[in-house]
């Protein structure tokens, strides 16, 4: 069958950038997208259900070819499969109990509040006719977690816009200090801790420099620990807004500007299930990039021929990396190459086409 008309339907936040690049891919094919959305920051209660019944029946008289549950999507797949039946794919996109327990540690693995996420995971999963999860690694996990077949299973990755992450047309940058850029939200996953601890190794060297983008959960521990070790090497910007305004330089303007660009470097479960979305920034904007080795990389990255890959929570190993980085041919064969893997494989279209392509292969079956 022939993919024309796609309804997004859910609770999902348009702005997130999982939700942003698939809607943008398959627009850009010709699609036409519906969207059927209640923010759940307006409207609470017993209204707020009220309302996704009533889209959920008007999505199903517009008679879609596909319906996606956009992420977040676990609390209303079961509507939408009830409603549309085996037309819908479901962006399950990450497991509750995975983020919250065993990366975040938010509550114990023996509270109510775990075996919740559990049991949401475990249900969205067992009625969604089609799971969208980003590596298979990931889908690996649920397969020994939740009992999911893998058959049901489609790996669409992360990727980025590629509308704000391109490369820069100045010339290659080549004298010191060498910026080295984080940005993310500080959860476990990300192993902050590793890069401060790599900044301080490298403090008495001023050929490098740090900068971190972002808040979030260990923020304030991490500016503690930097400042133990006297880490005068990193400069930390807070917050900075995602999309181009007219007040404040955005996240791939720093992108743009930096001559590294740092993944996730975690130890936790998580880090072995996933590629991050900044390491698909930073390959799109065309810099090297050094971030974790773990199963999912190495599903798309077998070498350090695009980018360069160090073990989890290895501080060294990290400083060693971005020593190397200091050489300014390296650095341009690594974002070379690096920007010719994400044309191939993670921009919007190739996305938006892999998503198409699922859907009428899966839909016709």
């Amino acid at each position: 069958m022939s993919i024309r008309r796609v309804a997004w339907f859910g609770m999902y936040d348009p702005g997130y950038s999982r939700n942003r690049i698939l809607l943008q891919g398959m627009r850009a094919l010709g699609i036409q997208v519906d969207e059927y959305r209640v923010d759940p920051r307006q409207v609470k209660g017993i209204a707020r259900w009220k309302t996704l019944v009533r889209l959920a029946w008007q999505m199903r008289r517009t008679h879609p070819d596909a319906v996606v549950v956009g992420f977040p999507a676990h609390s209303v797949a079961w509507l939408a499969r009830l409603c549309c039946g085996r037309r819908v794919l479901v962006d399950v996109f990450v497991s509750l109990y995975n983020s919250n327990v065993e990366d975040r540690g938010r509550y114990g693995a023996r509270s109510r509040f775990a075996w919740k996420d559990w049991v949401l995971d475990w249900i969205t999963v067992h009625v969604a006719p089609v799971i969208l999860l980003d590596t298979d690694a990931h889908i690996a996990y649920f397969e020994r977690v939740f009992g999911v077949d893998p058959r049901r299973c489609v790996r669409i990755p992360i990727g980025a816009e590629d509308g704000l992450f391109f490369p820069s047309t100045a010339p290659l940058r080549t004298d010191p200090p060498l910026q080295v850029l984080f940005h993310g939200s500080f959860i476990p996953l990300q192993g902050v801790e590793t890069i401060v601890r790599a900044a301080a190794l490298l403090k008495d060297d001023p050929s490098v420099a740090f900068t971190f983008i972002g808040t979030g959960q260990e923020y304030a521990r991490m500016q503690a620990l930097a400042q133990e070790h006297a880490c005068t090497n990193i400069t930390w910007l807070g917050r900075v807004p995602y999309e181009p305004t007219p007040d404040a330089k955005h996240v791939a303007a720093y992108v743009r500007e930096a001559d590294v660009v740092l993944g996730i470097f975690g130890v936790t479960v998580k880090t072995r299930l996933v590629i991050p979305n900044k390491v698909y920034e930073g390959i799109a904007s065309g810099k090297p990039v050094i971030t974790a080795d773990s199963p999912a990389l190495r599903e798309w990255f077998t070498d350090d021929r695009a980018l360069l890959r160090v073990p989890p929570g290895d501080p060294e190993a990290l400083a060693n990396a971005v020593r190397a980085l200091r050489d300014p041919a390296r650095r341009s064969a690594l974002g070379e190459a690096a920007r010719a893997v994400f044309v191939e494989h993670f921009s919007t279209e190739q996305l938006g086409k892999l998503l198409r392509d699922t859907m009428e292969s899966r839909l016709r079956s």
